[in-house]
C-alpha cells in the first residue's frame, strides 16, 4: 500500500506519471515544498536514492505522523466532533493534526470546516486511516529520510551534482493557502543549479520564456474535486519542465 493524504495540490493523482519522468537514482532525492510528500511516498519504492530530504515551511502534518501511536487515531468522526478536533489541532495536538487532511474539505484544514460522507467522497474510516499512517510511518521514518522545516532556496542551496529535486511550488498566478513565493528568484536559482530538477507548474510565459528547461511534458486533468461537480469538469493541463 502506497499511502496518499488529501491536500489541495497535493499530487496523490499525478505522483506515478510525474516519477516516470524523474531520475532512476542519484545521491539525494529532494522535495523543497514537500507538503503531504505523496510524491516522496510513491517515489521512495521506486527510485534508488542513497538520501531522501523533504522540506517546507510546513511540516507540522509529517511531524505528526511520526509522532503518533496508530491506536490512539479514532475510529470515527462526526461533524459535532469537528470542533473539539480542530480545538486540540491549534494546541498543537499531533493526532488531530495527523487527521486533518482526512476529515477537512479537500484537505484544506480546518479553516475549510468538515468534510463527510458526500455522493462518490468516503467519509474518514479509522481503520483504513490506520493503514495508511502506519505505511507513511515505515517510509518516514528509514535513517536516510531527513524532514526538515526550512524555506525552499535555503533547502535547494544544499544540493550539489548527483542529487535531484522535485520542485512543486504554489503555481504562478494561482491563489492557494500556501504563502506565496517569488517565482522570478526561483526560476533564476534553477537556471544556474548544478544539480537536476523538474518542476511542476500551469504554462505560463515567465516559466516557458526564462526557465532554461531541456524537456517539457503534459498530463491533462479535470479540476473536479467533489461528486456534486462532476457536470462542472473544467479541462486543466499540468506541465513538468526538467532540465535533462
Amino acid at each position: 500500500m502506497i499511502p496518499a493524504f488529501r491536500h489541495m495540490g497535493g499530487k496523490a493523482r499525478l505522483r506515478n506519471w510525474l516519477i516516470d519522468h524523474f531520475p532512476r537514482r542519484g545521491a539525494t532525492y529532494c522535495e523543497p515544498f514537500c507538503g503531504k510528500a505523496n510524491v516522496f511516498f510513491a517515489a521512495r519504492g521506486r527510485l534508488d536514492f542513497d538520501h531522501w530530504v523533504l522540506s517546507d515551511v510546513d511540516t507540522r502534518f509529517l511531524a505528526a505522523l511520526l509522532a503518533i501511536n496508530n491506536k490512539d487515531l479514532p475510529l470515527a468522526v462526526e461533524r459535532s466532533d469537528f470542533a473539539a478536533w480542530r480545538n486540540r489541532a491549534v494546541r498543537g495536538d499531533p493526532v488531530a493534526l495527523a487527521i486533518e487532511p482526512r476529515i477537512t474539505f479537500a484537505g484544506k484544514g480546518y479553516s475549510a470546516g468538515f468534510s463527510g460522507s458526500s455522493g462518490t467522497h468516503v467519509g474518514y474510516s479509522g481503520l483504513a486511516y490506520r493503514r495508511a499512517v502506519t505505511e507513511a510511518q515505515k517510509l518516514l521514518g528509514r535513517d536516510e529520510v531527513v524532514v526538515i522545516e526550512r524555506n525552499w532556496l535555503d533547502t535547494l542551496n544544499t544540493l550539489r551534482s548527483g542529487d535531484f529535486a522535485y520542485i512543486d511550488p504554489p503555481y504562478f498566478g494561482m491563489s492557494a493557502c500556501y504563502e506565496d513565493i517569488s517565482h522570478e528568484s526561483l526560476v533564476a536559482r534553477l537556471n544556474t543549479a548544478p544539480f537536476l530538477w523538474a518542476v511542476s507548474g500551469y504554462s505560463s510565459p515567465l516559466y516557458e520564456n526564462n526557465l532554461s528547461y531541456a524537456h517539457r511534458y503534459t498530463c491533462e486533468r479535470n479540476s473536479e474535486i467533489k461528486s456534486s461537480n462532476r457536470r462542472k469538469k473544467t479541462p486543466v493541463t499540468e506541465v513538468l519542465w526538467t532540465c535533462y
